[in-house]
């Protein structure tokens, strides 16, 4: 199996919670990007984006992002920031150390998760028209999350979804 497999998609797309029920499933380690991040700075998201500003959370993203690559000994599951494809080169090096699996959910699935979660999401916070500003972000970040190896309709999705998917990292190694 290549080494890792990579989820992305939109803020609320289901990302950590689908790569924590992969992991668990195929019994394979799971990294969150956000975590991490957090473990790493000893703060969370939402304040290293108060205090740092986004360019310097990207940096963090871009970096972490790294380490997983060159540490990594095992296949494991990472789900990643909803940001951290789009900064420069993290696509590529994703590419490289794995398989990229786009979580494309709905719009109107996002936002009914956003309104009603408890976690507060840096980029979304204080936005009094949230779905507009979803659309905003949907429309930067599609096509390069179009470029993953495999685009998977997440709205209604079971764990037997991804079974071709880890067919295809073994095939792959």
């Amino acid at each position: 199996m290549k080494k890792i497999l990579f989820l992305i998609g939109m803020p609320g797309a289901g990302k950590s919670f689908w790569g924590l029920r992969l992991a668990n499933y195929f019994q394979l380690p799971f990294v969150d990007t956000d975590n991490l991040i957090e473990q790493l700075e000893g703060f969370s998201v939402q304040q290293i984006f108060k205090q740092k500003g986004e360019p310097s959370f990207r940096q963090l993203e871009s970096k972490v992002l790294q380490q997983i690559i060159f540490t990594a000994e095992t296949p494991l599951i990472v789900s990643c920031g909803g940001g951290l494809p789009i900064y420069p080169d993290n696509f590529n090096r994703m590419q490289q150390a794995g398989i990229i699996v786009y979580l494309n959910t709905s719009l109107d699935l996002i936002e009914c998760r956003i309104r009603t979660e408890s976690q507060t999401r840096p980029l979304l916070e204080n936005k009094p028209h949230l779905r507009f500003y979803l659309e905003e972000l949907f429309l930067q970040r599609h096509d390069i999350y179009s470029k993953a190896d495999f685009i998977i309709q997440a709205d209604h999705l079971s764990i037997h979804d991804f079974e071709p998917i880890l067919r295809a990292c073994i095939e792959q190694h």
